[in-house]
């Protein structure tokens, strides 16, 4: 994983990412990805474990992406810090897991996840992403309603020179929990035609920060 110090902090309901500049987070995307009747709708969620193996101790984790061709980028995260400041707080409960939903209107066209992302902004500022970007591709059809899938977060931990364990990054494992979703989707809007949901199928990961449940070969294990 790489490591970098977060560069630029806004507190906005806007994420943008040009090139390395800075980053601001929330589930929200610019609204330079939405060209007036010629979008579609993009749904999933973000889920975190409060226990088990999988815990990540850094306090906020996402999925970096963006149109191809575009250098701006969009992030679908979760937190579980005690920051009010800022979105993104895992909303809703399932035995162990927290999550939170994503619901987005985008430019219809080609898109693709090129990172991982966990950071934190006390006692110190820090960031950790992957150490070279990658692309898993995904569509956004016009006047379509896409269901990306659940994100679970897996976090992992190193060791320090004094031998304490310290947060390394993690990755995201992919899964379809489309009715949970969409009931807590609805549930939010109102407006959830669940025949008219159609479920994306990955046809690619990037092993070993983004997992795709239909494509699993070697994940680790998440509780």
């Amino acid at each position: 994983m790489k490591v970098t110090k977060i560069k630029t902090l806004l507190f906005a309901n806007v994420l943008i990412l040009t090139g390395c500049a800075g980053a601001t987070h929330s589930n929200m995307i610019p609204l330079e990805y939405l060209v007036p009747g010629h979008t579609g709708r993009v749904i999933g969620s973000i889920a975190i474990t409060t226990e088990g193996e999988g815990m990540n101790s850094l306090p906020n984790n996402g999925i970096q992406f963006r149109k191809k061709g575009s250098e701006k980028v969009g992030m679908f995260y979760i937190k579980h810090d005690p920051d009010m400041m800022m979105g993104g707080r895992a909303e809703f409960t399932e035995g162990n897991l927290l999550y939170t939903t994503f619901d987005v209107n985008l430019d219809a066209g080609d898109y693709e996840i090129v990172d991982v992302d966990f950071w934190s902004y006390a006692p110190v500022e820090r960031e950790i992403t992957a150490k070279k970007q990658f692309s898993i591709p995904f569509h956004v059809t016009p006047g379509e309603t896409t269901y990306l899938g659940q994100f679970l977060v897996n976090g992992l931990t190193a060791e320090n020179l004094f031998g304490i364990a310290i947060p390394a990054g993690g990755s995201f494992l992919q899964s379809n929990k489309m009715a949970r979703d969409l009931n807590a989707i609805d549930s939010k809007t109102h407006n959830i035609v669940k025949a008219d949901v159609h479920p994306y199928r990955f046809t690619k990961d990037a092993q070993p920060y983004i997992y795709i449940s239909d494509l699993l070969k070697g994940a680790p294990r998440l509780h």
